[in-house]
C-alpha cells in the first residue's frame, strides 16, 4: 500500500509538473491526473459543457481526454489552414494512434479515425469513386422515395380510427436512416422501420393488418449493435487502457462493447460474403445493381461497375473483405445517428416555428404542383429554395457533427502561436456556427439569413479541407 501511495504521489507530481510547464498554454479548466476533465459538471453533455467553456474562457481554450491536451479552436480564422485541400497540408490526420482503438480493432481502419495517411488515402480513393458516380445519386433519391412511401404506409396501417398515429417521431427518424443507409451502402434491406412498427404493435397487443414477409430477426439487434458501437469507440478513445484494466466496473463494459464489435463485425462479413457470392453467380452479360459495397468489390476487376474511374498506380489493387468492412461499418456508424438527428430536429424546430411550417408547405404545394406525375430527382431539388434554406438553418443551429479533429503532421502557426507537430486540436464547428462574431441572434432559428445572397457568414457542417466527410453525399 505505501509503494502504491508513494507511486500516486510521485505520478501526480509529474502530471501536474507538466501541466503547468506545458508549451503555449491556454486558458480552461484544471485537469485531474488521469482523468483530464472528463467528471467536469456537465461534461456528459459535451455541446453544451463545450459551449459554457467557450463563452467562459473565449475561442480558443484547452481541456483532457485523460492525459491527452487537446486545443478547442470556435473561430474560423484559427482553423483556416486546416482546412487545405493540398495533399503537402500539415493536417491529413485527424488523430494519432490511440491503444484503445486497436483493442477495438479500429485503428487504421475505414477514413474518419483513421490514423495511417496512406491507407486512408487508399480507402478515401474508393468511397469517393463509389459516390461521385451519377448512378448512386440517381438511385439514392429514388430509393429515399420509396422509403418514405413505405414508412408513411406503416403510419396509415397502425392510426385509429380517427385517422391519427401519435408516434415517437425520433425513434422513426432512426430507423428510416438505419434502413436507407444500409441499403445506399450494401444494397440490401435491413426492415429496420418495419421491425420497430412490429415492435410498437406489439406493446399495444395489435397485430399489423398485412402480416409481415421480410426476416426482421436481426433488424431491431442491428440498429441497437449501431448505437451501441458508436458509444464503445468513445469509451475506448476516452477511457486509459490502464483505467480500464484497474476498474472492474470499466473491465466489464470493455468486455461488452468488445462482444457487441464481434456481433456487428461478424454480421459485416456475411453481408460481404453474401454479395461477393451474388456477384460471382450473376452471368456476365447481366448488370450489376449500383450501391456501395458492390462498387468496392469489383474495383479494379474485370466487372468494375464505376462510371467514374480514378486511375493511378496507388490504387490498382482489388480490395479485400477486411477493408470493406471497415468502410461499411463506418459508413453505418457515421450516418445513421446524425442524420436522424438532423430529421429530428428539422421536425422539432417547424413544430415550433408554424409560421416558418406555412411558408415550406406554399413552397412545396407550388413545387409537387409544377412536378405533375414525373418522380423527384436531384436537378428538380434545385428549386426547393426556402426548404434548402431550413435545412441549412437546422444545419447550423443544431451541427448533426458539432466536432471534428486534425492532428498537425508538422510544425505550425495557429492563432499566432507555433505549435509542435502532434498537437491535437478539436474543431468546434458548433461553436463557430453560434459565434456571435459571425451571426446576429446565433440562438434564433431563422432561415431567412440564408436568403440573402450577400451572407458572408462562415457555415461549416461538415469540417473542410482533405479530411472533410466523404459521407456528406
Amino acid at each position: 500500500m505505501l509503494i502504491f501511495l508513494t507511486l500516486c504521489i510521485i505520478y501526480t507530481s509529474y502530471f501536474y509538473f507538466s501541466y503547468f510547464t506545458r508549451e503555449n498554454p491556454l486558458p480552461g479548466p484544471v485537469p485531474l491526473p488521469i482523468i483530464g476533465n472528463i467528471l467536469d459538471k456537465g461534461f456528459d453533455d459535451f455541446v453544451d459543457y463545450t459551449e459554457r467553456m467557450r463563452k467562459k474562457y473565449g475561442d480558443m481554450f484547452e481541456i483532457y481526454f485523460g492525459q491527452n491536451r487537446y486545443i478547442m479552436l470556435s473561430k474560423f480564422e484559427y482553423m483556416q489552414n486546416m482546412f487545405d485541400y493540398s495533399l503537402n497540408s500539415k493536417y491529413l490526420r485527424r488523430i494519432p494512434y490511440f491503444p484503445g482503438l486497436e483493442e477495438l480493432n479500429i485503428a487504421g481502419k475505414g477514413i474518419a479515425l483513421n490514423h495511417n495517411v496512406n491507407v486512408w488515402k487508399y480507402n478515401r480513393h474508393f468511397i469517393s469513386r463509389a459516390l461521385l458516380t451519377p448512378s448512386f445519386s440517381k438511385s439514392a433519391v429514388i430509393w429515399t422515395q420509396n422509403l418514405v412511401e413505405e414508412m408513411m404506409g406503416f403510419w396509415e396501417d397502425g392510426s385509429n380510427n380517427d385517422g391519427c398515429f401519435e408516434t415517437d417521431i425520433v425513434e422513426w427518424c432512426h430507423r428510416f436512416t438505419t434502413d436507407s443507409i444500409t441499403h445506399f451502402t450494401t444494397g440490401m434491406r435491413i426492415h429496420a422501420i418495419e421491425a420497430h412498427y412490429n415492435e410498437l404493435l406489439a406493446s399495444q397487443n395489435r397485430k399489423p393488418k398485412v402480416p409481415s414477409k421480410n426476416d426482421l430477426r436481426d433488424a431491431s439487434r442491428f440498429f441497437k449493435s449501431i448505437k451501441t458501437f458508436i458509444v464503445g469507440i468513445y469509451f475506448f478513445i476516452i477511457v486509459p487502457p490502464l483505467v480500464r484494466k484497474c476498474l472492474p466496473i470499466l473491465g466489464n463494459a470493455s468486455k461488452y462493447h468488445l462482444k457487441n464489435r464481434d456481433w456487428l463485425y461478424d454480421f459485416v462479413d456475411k453481408i460481404i460474403k453474401q454479395r461477393r457470392k451474388e456477384i460471382e453467380y450473376t452471368p456476365r452479360n447481366e448488370p450489376l445493381r449500383f450501391d456501395m459495397l458492390t462498387s468496392m468489390i469489383t474495383a479494379n476487376t474485370d466487372r468494375d461497375i464505376c462510371e467514374i474511374k480514378m486511375v493511378d498506380e496507388e490504387h490498382t489493387q482489388p480490395m479485400n473483405d477486411e477493408i470493406i468492412r471497415g468502410i461499411l461499418w463506418e459508413t453505418m456508424v457515421g450516418g445513421i445517428d446524425t442524420t436522424a438527428n438532423m430529421f429530428s430536429f428539422i421536425v422539432y424546430y417547424l413544430a415550433y416555428h408554424p409560421e416558418v411550417l406555412k411558408r415550406l408547405r406554399v413552397e412545396l404545394d407550388a413545387f409537387f404542383e409544377k412536378m405533375g406525375d414525373r418522380r423527384l430527382d436531384l436537378e428538380s431539388l434545385s428549386d426547393l429554395i426556402y426548404t434548402d434554406a431550413i435545412i441549412k438553418e437546422a444545419f447550423r443551429i443544431f451541427t448533426p457533427a458539432p466536432y471534428t479533429a486534425r492532428n498537425s503532421t508538422a510544425e505550425d502557426i495557429v492563432a499566432g502561436r507555433v505549435w509542435p507537430e502532434g498537437t491535437q486540436y478539436i474543431i468546434n464547428i458548433h461553436g463557430v456556427n453560434h459565434n456571435e462574431d459571425y451571426w446576429d441572434e446565433p440562438e434564433k432559428f431563422n432561415p431567412d439569413r440564408y436568403l440573402d445572397m450577400k451572407i458572408s457568414s462562415p457555415h461549416i457542417i461538415f469540417g473542410g479541407g482533405r479530411r472533410t466527410l466523404s459521407y456528406r453525399t
